[in-house]
């Protein structure tokens, strides 16, 4: 009897130690599957992310070879590149040219800013974004030019430092979501002396919320610029927003002073940082950089000029 009871102990553990082998077989291939598939599922997400903006680069590299092979069009009309794309020339405008006739009226109910920002402000604004609130445009082209002039006064790369008690958080492509920039400020903090960011780019375009991530980007920014960085992206370009809808969304936010706003946007943009280097070692900009890039020549080219890839050959030829 005690053998027989041990026998069949033995077959019911050799069987479950088959079963235990084919469930873990089982379990290694579909995990191997689902790990396939998310890598495919990443694949074809970038390809479709990215395809239009192939496009916008061959296009790009279509019109820089006509400029420059036909220069003297541009001698003879240069305002052509604007009219081409539906832009009127920027006069240079002052400050008060733009926002000396704009009067706030009593019955606004969006949030209020005091000059010059504080914390307070940030707060404002964020929890004021939160209700689907719009900033006034007096506030909106107020904090423009604020933000311009400190822009003007930085170089082409920003310098930042680690130190043991404080980390630096990277945030990359925010594209008018407005919820991943409150996630991450909720996980992380608002940013402060002790609480620095980099945000590497394309704030703008896709997303309904875009002006609202400026207009919080650029207030942290006038805070606490030694410890927030802001580098310039690809989608921080007059024609990528035409097609990829900030411009929509600001004239559709903005029916008055709308074009106003782009305007004065369109030289921030030139102004931003190309990128941001950590401790003297790490570079971050946006999209990278090639073995032919001559990092030397970007410290010293003037980004200001650079409103548009299109435009750059102009540059290079002009006056």
């Amino acid at each position: 009897m005690g053998c027989g009871s041990s026998s069949i102990k033995v077959k019911k553990s050799a069987k479950t130690i088959r079963a235990a082998l084919v469930i873990q077989n089982w379990y290694r291939g579909y995990r191997a599957r689902l790990k396939a598939r998310q890598r495919y599922a990443l694949t074809i997400f970038q390809s479709i992310e990215y395809a239009d903006e192939q496009g916008q680069l061959q296009l790009s590299n279509f019109f820089s070879f006509m400029l420059e092979n036909y220069t003297h069009i541009q001698q003879k009309d240069p305002t052509l590149v604007h009219r081409l794309f539906g832009i009127g020339p920027h006069a240079d405008n002052s400050r008060q040219d733009f926002i000396g006739l704009i009067e706030i009226p009593d019955s606004y109910s969006g949030p209020r800013l005091q000059f010059p920002l504080s914390s307070v402000s940030l707060n404002t604004l964020i929890e004021a974004f939160k209700k689907q609130q719009i900033l006034h445009a007096y506030y909106v082209l107020e904090i423009l030019f604020e933000t311009k002039e400190v822009l003007k006064q930085m170089p082409n790369f920003t310098h930042i430092r680690t130190c043991p008690n404080k980390e630096i958080t990277i945030c990359g492509d925010l594209h008018g979501k407005l919820d991943d920039l409150l996630l991450i400020f909720s996980k992380n903090g608002l940013p402060s002396g002790q609480n620095p960011y980099v945000f590497n780019g394309d704030f703008v375009d896709r997303g309904k919320y875009s002006i609202e991530i400026l207009m919080i980007l650029f207030v942290s920014f006038l805070l606490y610029g030694d410890d927030l960085c802001l580098n310039r992206g690809n989608h921080e370009d007059f024609l990528m927003n035409m097609r990829y809808g900030f411009t929509k969304e600001v004239l559709g936010k903005y029916k008055i002073y709308g074009k106003k706003i782009l305007q004065v946007l369109e030289d921030v943009f030139s102004w931003l940082p190309l990128g941001t280097i950590i401790d003297d070692e790490i570079l971050i900009l946006h999209g990278g950089i090639s073995e032919s890039t001559d990092l030397g020549l970007l410290h010293h080219v003037e980004r200001n000029k650079l409103k548009h890839t299109l435009l750059q050959s102009l540059l290079q030829h002009g006056d």
